[in-house]
């Protein structure tokens, strides 16, 4: 990736359009990465590492949720012979 591309310089007919104004603040992240770790090898591994983290999250989301919803089945709920 251009240097000029991740500093969002002005395109070449001077639109005024720079890439990063395009791009999402994750693609933005990347770019700059890209262009800091040249080796593929490492930018994917910690690509990896971070879709690993972000799906531990949501499993673990998703347990907590279950585990609300068989506690709310659960409980007893007062009625009105209950009080």
């Amino acid at each position: 990736m251009r240097v000029d591309a991740v500093r969002g310089d002005r395109g070449p007919r001077g639109t005024g359009t720079g890439v990063t104004s395009r791009l999402p603040v994750a693609g933005a992240l990347r770019a700059v990465e890209t262009y800091l770790l040249r080796g593929g090898g490492q930018q994917t591994a910690r690509r990896n590492a971070w879709n690993a983290v972000r799906e531990d999250r949501r499993r673990a989301r998703d347990r907590w949720e279950a585990q609300v919803f068989l506690d709310s089945a659960v409980r007893p709920t007062a009625g009105p012979d209950r009080t």
